[in-house]
């Protein structure tokens, strides 16, 4: 999920030579994590996120440093930005109250107004917003309508530790594809609901498709992949016919972004359920906990993707036929990883290299 703000880029700043605030010229001591509001719980989520993303996101795109991503951590009255390296704004800056220079910095303002998993874009950087887990449940409890929509997105309206882990590998995932990837290059979503309210882009026409993406998909073989995949681009050149090429090029941008870091979700449960592995902090009993969970947040996903006449919400079908064509790709593509992450990549014109193999 991205969220572009260009009005807070200083909040995504340390200034550089900054001293600390002092009170009758003394030096107070640096502020810890801790002492700002930051719990142990959500330390811990933070750490097996980066950690999760280590072991498994990274041994698929290697060159993915998930240690390097920024993240705010959003508490009640304050944002910390960590992982922040450039100066990007003045010595003045109001918002800047404290800064541990190379690991974290402390801010008096939102980037982004409640606390949810989400990527910030502002100007051309992109931060993952990691709220504790508690935080973000509590907001679910209290949304209704569209918001709501988009919170049930991740498959349950209420998360545990490992599903929350995972939405938070999800965010480091898109600071690795806009800011190293695709270099800022953020579309205009909001092209793709002009569409769809002006009738250019209708429902029906989408949920056609997302079966002939289900029918490659669980093809028993390649011809046969191949006549769905012919029939999947033949629909899909007279829908897209009625977009502007803008709007075609969000729609790709946004299958790319949100379909890969939803299939990497389901990428890295599969690796870390075959290895059993769960934080080293858990208990037994948490450590059976966070792998039921981690199964079920993957059955979620595919019973999502798997379903050939709905869609979870308005917008959904970027998530869910880029997470489709993905798998294809993962399928029939050896060299998908390498593939999906260069800097022009656009699934449908990957998906369209497999047409032209003998």
């Amino acid at each position: 999920m991205a969220y572009k703000n260009g009005f807070q880029l200083a909040l995504l700043a340390f200034v550089g030579g900054m001293p600390w605030p002092s009170v009758a010229g003394e030096m107070p001591e640096a502020p810890t994590l801790a002492s700002l509001g930051v719990s142990a719980a959500h330390q811990r989520l933070v750490d097996d996120s980066l950690q999760m993303c280590g072991l498994f996101a990274e041994t698929l795109f290697s060159d993915l440093d998930c240690g390097r991503a920024p993240i705010s951590l959003y508490l009640r009255d304050i944002d910390v930005i960590l992982n922040v390296e450039k100066a990007r704004t003045t010595r003045s800056d109001p918002t800047i109250q404290f800064r541990k220079e190379g690991e974290w910095l402390l801010t008096s303002a939102h980037v982004v107004p409640i606390p949810i998993f989400v990527n910030v874009g502002v100007d051309d950087l992109m931060v993952a917003q990691i709220p504790s887990c508690d935080a973000y449940n509590e907001v679910v409890d209290g949304v209704t309508g569209a918001m709501l929509e988009r919170l049930e997105r991740e498959g349950s309206p209420r998360h545990s530790h490992a599903t929350c882990t995972v939405l938070a590998l999800h965010e480091l995932f898109h600071t690795y594809q806009i800011n190293q990837v695709r270099a800022g290059n953020i579309e205009d979503t909001n092209a793709q609901e002009r569409a769809v309210d002006e009738g250019r882009r209708s429902m029906d026409d989408l949920l056609a498709e997302k079966r002939l993406l289900l029918d490659v998909l669980n093809a028993a073989d390649a011809h046969t992949a191949r006549e769905k995949l012919a029939a999947y681009f033949e629909i899909r050149a007279a829908h897209t016919a009625k977009l502007t090429p803008g709007e075609v090029s969000s729609e790709a941008y946004s299958e790319w972004q949100e379909g890969l870091a939803t299939a990497l979700e389901v990428l890295v449960a599969d690796a870390a359920l075959r290895q059993g592995w769960a934080p080293e902090h858990l208990d037994e009993s948490g450590r059976e906990s966070f792998l039921r969970d981690l199964k079920g947040l993957r059955e979620a996903r595919w019973r999502l993707a798997r379903a050939p006449d709905a869609f979870l919400k308005r917008l959904g079908w970027n998530y869910e036929l880029g997470f489709l064509k993905v798998f294809i790709l993962e399928k029939w593509d050896p060299e998908w990883q390498r593939h999906v992450v260069a800097p022009a990549a656009n699934l449908d014109e990957l998906l369209n290299g497999i047409l032209s193999r003998p």
